[in-house]
């Protein structure tokens, strides 16, 4: 990132800034991902998404930037946070399409049903967008963010049977698709929020396997860890 940051190749900084803030995450290094984030707003006030220097595309750039603040609060469960987390219009509706699911998902933990719905109606509207304009991975990739969020929408209505089918589906359509070389993974990859919500119905020896689940797709995960017993909680 330093090196991207000297030569002014802005864009390829952010996307190794979220490559970072996600090794920091996962690391357990909360005090490191604290600082980077600190940091975006100068690196964010540089960009230029006409002049791009290195082998990051502008989307690269606006990626990190939506990817970033989600990964923050998502990774550390700070629900009010994600909540509170403010899309950034761009060229590329699946880089605001992170912070309506963050959005969405902070809401239906605190309770702000209302809020919720209002999130994953954005969502809808922007997958629908993508699918339109031919964009069939990305449209697939916020479809399985719409799910996701439906889950914890509906399993904070009461609604656990329609939550756990919701997340399961998640998890198929996950399961089915590629990682783009743009993120170093999902804010959320689906087996484990799967597993969260299988702990908070009480039933742990099936979430503990979405937890393991978790891990071959996505190693070292450290919440699916911290759901075996494996380490401990971010500082």
């Amino acid at each position: 990132m330093k090196l991207a940051l000297d030569n002014g190749s802005i864009g390829e900084a952010l996307h190794a800034a979220d490559y970072a803030m996600y090794a920091d995450l996962q690391l357990g290094r909360s005090a490191a991902a604290k600082a980077l984030l600190d940091r975006l707003p100068s690196i964010a006030a540089r960009f230029d998404p006409k002049a791009v220097i290195g082998a990051a595309p502008p989307s690269a750039g606006y990626f990190a930037l939506a990817a970033i603040p989600a990964r923050w609060v998502l990774e550390r469960r700070a629900w009010t946070e994600a909540a509170a987390l403010v899309p950034r219009q761009t060229d590329y509706p699946y880089t605001e399409a992170m912070t309506y699911f963050a959005r969405a998902l902070g809401a239906a933990h605190t309770g702000d049903l209302k809020s919720s719905r209002v999130a994953i109606d954005s969502l809808a509207s922007i997958q629908r967008r993508l699918s339109t304009a031919g964009e069939a991975y990305w449209a697939g990739q916020v479809e399985i963010q719409q799910l996701e969020a439906r889950a914890w929408l509906d399993l904070a209505s009461k609604k656990p049977d329609s939550a756990l089918a919701r997340m399961n589906e998640a998890v198929v359509r996950e399961d089915a698709t590629e990682k783009s070389a743009v993120t170093p993974g999902p804010l959320a990859p689906a087996h484990e929020p799967l597993g969260d919500m299988l702990e908070a119905l009480g039933r742990p020896a099936e979430a503990r396997a979405e937890y393991r689940a978790t891990l071959v797709k996505e190693p070292n995960r450290r919440h699916a860890l911290l759901g075996l017993g494996a380490v401990n909680k971010l500082d």
